[in-house]
């Protein structure tokens, strides 16, 4: 029982590790979006937006992209832990290897 424990810790340690790499990577396109939304308000304050559209529609597609495969990939980390989660409880507290 012990093994199968330090096995299902040590999953679970990795789909936490990867959770929290999404969250770090999240965090960094939430700061380009602000920077991106700052740049488009202060071009279209000038009444130079249209100079920048292609530039900003490049940024806008990348981020998007990059959104859609952090947001797939963090609802998957998510579900494996919840799952490992519960088979942990199921086998060790309602099992009765943890009192």
């Amino acid at each position: 029982m012990g093994q199968a424990i330090k096995d299902s810790i040590f999953k679970l340690e990795g789909y936490i590790g990867n959770i929290g790499l999404k969250v770090e990577t999240l965090q960094d396109v939430q700061a380009l979006l602000y920077r991106l939304r700052t740049d488009m308000d202060d071009a279209v304050h000038k009444g130079c937006e249209r100079h920048y559209f292609s530039e900003y529609h490049r940024s806008v597609r990348v981020l998007s992209e990059l959104m859609n495969h952090l947001v797939d990939e963090l609802a998957s980390n998510y579900k494996q832990a919840h799952e490992l989660h519960s088979s942990m409880h199921e086998k060790f507290v309602r099992g009765g290897a943890v009192s």
